[in-house]
């Protein structure tokens, strides 16, 4: 990108004329092509969030599929396999236990990690709602 500033600047162009700023950053500063496409690391955490959010209740992939759609989430492939293979590497990590075929319950999650997992969550929804509002108003740009 230096080469391209240097070559626009002498002909009189600018280089953020061509590379506007992306219009979403996910919880870590990267940039988003789509706030509503939700994978890995966030998918962990949005999940891990909502089912902590229940506390000792048991959360269903079908409840976790249909949560994640009412928030205007998408996932690619088959929804409920990629929800079940996220939770896998959480279940491996106790932070969420898995009860029965499709059904989880919240486990053990420090006090910082859930703090990280909450900020990251709210984030991503607050993207996403953000996204709706731009679009419903004809202009995604920044």
């Amino acid at each position: 990108r230096p080469f391209l500033s240097a070559a626009l600047a002498s002909m009189g162009g600018m280089a953020d004329d061509l590379c506007p700023p992306p219009a979403f950053r996910d919880g870590r500063g990267h940039p988003l092509r789509d706030p509503r496409e939700l994978w890995g690391l966030e998918l962990r955490y949005l999940l891990c969030d909502r089912i902590a959010a229940r506390g000792g209740a048991v959360c269903t992939v079908a409840e976790l599929v249909t949560g994640l759609e009412r928030d205007g989430f998408e996932l690619a492939g088959r929804s409920s396999k990629e929800i079940s293979d996220a939770l896998r590497w959480e279940v491996a990590r106790g932070r969420v236990v898995r009860v029965g075929r499709g059904r989880y319950r919240a486990g053990a999650i420090p006090g910082a990690t859930r703090r990280r997992i909450r900020r990251v969550a709210r984030h991503r929804i607050e993207q996403v709602g953000s996204w709706w509002i731009r679009q419903a108003a004809g202009s995604l740009d920044p």
